[in-house]
């Protein structure tokens, strides 16, 4: 994306046009300022490029995203962060930390698709301070993580570790508990039916196991988030 000056950003709000973001089936949409869109990424520079429709016509649907995803995403473009802060997430019990789990992995995912690194770092930032200090993801969120990610990608790696780690706990091969719960968070079968159809997930899975036999930590031995963090320069 090429460089703006000061003065160019200054001269594009003057006749500046708002973007208007329809989200789900809401009838009611979101005015941004275009030039704040272009300027976050090349995703929405090139969409909303006068020679496509949406650039025509001024609007963006996202008629499959969960709603907060959005509103989490326009948060940020006006604060330069998601509302929640790593490490100063107030969680007091397990159902709030596994929702914000599921929120952190689907704001990884649009953040993903739409080139925004920033925002991806961000988003698994949470993740990782919600499972290493609070507790494990529920089964589907590990679910939808997988399948919403592709193989080798920092989502993908961090979930596939977190899985294996927890098919440890469950067959009492790992006793390494979180602060607010100390339960398993309990496969079904029909949960593990529903993993083997994920492409790359046998091997991932197997590849996983034999790091563990052989004595490697899976989040690496100090558990750091850095691994999972992506370059936050996008090129065109």
């Amino acid at each position: 994306m090429p460089s703006q000056t000061a003065r160019e950003l200054v001269d594009a709000l003057v006749t500046e046009q708002l973007v208007t973001i329809y989200v789900g089936d809401r009838p009611e949409g979101c005015s941004i300022q275009r030039t704040l869109l272009t300027n976050a990424s090349p995703w929405f520079a090139k969409a909303l490029d006068e020679r496509f429709a949406e650039g025509q016509s001024l609007t963006l649907r996202f008629p499959d995203t969960d709603p907060q995803v959005v509103e989490y995403f326009v948060y940020y473009l006006f604060h330069g962060r998601a509302p929640f802060q790593d490490y100063a997430i107030d969680v007091s019990n397990r159902e709030e930390a596994q929702l914000l789990q599921l929120l952190s992995l689907r704001l990884w995912v649009f953040a993903d698709e739409h080139l925004l690194p920033a925002l991806q770092n961000q988003a698994i930032r949470s993740l990782h301070y919600l499972t290493f200090d609070l507790c494990s993801p529920r089964p589907s969120t590990m679910l939808e993580a997988l399948e919403s990610s592709s193989p080798g990608s920092a989502l993908r790696r961090f979930m596939m570790a977190e899985l294996i780690l927890e098919l440890r706990r469950r067959h009492s091969l790992d006793k390494k508990k979180r602060s607010v719960s100390s339960e398993s968070v309990g496969f079904t079968p029909a949960d593990i039916d529903a993993f083997p159809n994920i492409p790359g997930f046998t091997k991932e899975l197997t590849e996983g196991f034999l790091e563990v036999l052989s004595g490697a930590s899976l989040h690496g031995d100090d558990a750091s988030v850095e691994p999972y963090l992506v370059p936050e320069t996008v090129t065109d």
